[in-house]
């Protein structure tokens, strides 16, 4: 899992918890206040969805609502949601419980599965958190490449100001005359802290 971002976004590191069924990163994202976002990248081994897991996914979602901030919770999350019927009960209540948007509709496994999610917190029809979904096959990995567009807005730059002389125009004979006149070139102090 990787997060790329531009440079002028700054970034922060958020605890909501520690869980033993979810392999997590939880990055803030900062931009132009008040729009902040949390990313969160998680993984789950394969293997049976266990009440434990949506447990735990749901108390990372109530963390989440907890931090009254947009936030994005994409991954592997190896729980087939294409078929409804291979779904654990509870993991079908979790989702209309918080009703995340869902931005992957087609398979990112080779089989056919939609195992990575992108799944979002966002009411903002103007301008959405998440835009331009792509799922791509890779040829390393059985895995197909998510990405997407997060609707961060950029920090302002900070503006920085100097002035300085044209080394061109300057009269090099009067800024010598200037230096051995000052105390800095007659000084014979030895002591650095003077």
């Amino acid at each position: 899992m990787a997060l790329i971002h531009c440079e002028s976004i700054r970034t922060t590191t958020v605890n909501v918890g520690d869980y033993t069924e979810i392999e997590s990163l939880y990055v803030k994202l900062i931009g132009r206040q008040p729009r902040s976002v949390v990313v969160v990248c998680v993984y789950r081994p394969p293997g049976p969805v266990l009440s434990t897991f949506i447990d735990q996914l749901s108390d990372l979602f109530d963390q989440l609502v907890l931090l009254d901030c947009k936030f994005v919770v994409d991954g592997d999350f190896n729980m087939p949601v294409d078929n409804v019927e291979q779904l654990n009960s509870h993991a079908v209540e979790m989702f209309n419980l918080y009703n995340p948007n869902l931005h992957v509709s087609v398979p990112t496994y080779v089989s056919g599965n939609v195992l990575d999610l992108i799944l979002s917190q966002d009411g903002d029809v103007s301008s959405p958190l998440v835009s331009a979904v792509s799922v791509q096959s890779v040829c390393f990995s059985d895995h197909h490449l998510l990405t997407c567009h997060l609707g961060v807005p950029l920090t302002p730059p900070v503006v920085m100001t100097y002035s300085y002389r044209s080394l061109r125009t300057m009269d090099t004979a009067a800024f010598c005359y200037d230096i051995l006149r000052s105390k800095l070139f007659s000084s014979t102090g030895t002591d650095a802290e003077r």
